[in-house]
């Protein structure tokens, strides 16, 4: 009787934790509404710091990942695939 009632009620309470942070996060659309600067910050987590950003010396993950999203925007290819600065 009590595993019935476990699995009566489980798939109940899921569903309603899903629906109810399905109305709980914002959408693209109205994220911004209460704090513009929002989306203008980008704030990533990592299990370490990053030690070295130069990309050469860089030899972690949390380094490597960091000097990624930096140097990223730096060079851009053309239309004849050639890199060049942005």
């Amino acid at each position: 009787m009590r595993l019935k009632r476990v699995l009566i009620f489980a798939p109940i309470i899921l569903s309603l934790g899903l629906l109810q942070s399905y109305l709980w996060i914002p959408t693209y659309e109205t994220q911004t509404r209460g704090n513009p600067e929002r989306i203008l910050k980008f704030i990533e987590a990592s299990i370490g710091d990053a030690k070295i950003l130069n990309p050469i010396l860089n030899a972690d993950t949390a380094s490597s990942r960091i000097v990624g999203f930096v140097f990223e925007g730096l060079l851009d290819l053309d239309e004849d695939l050639e890199l060049r600065g942005r």
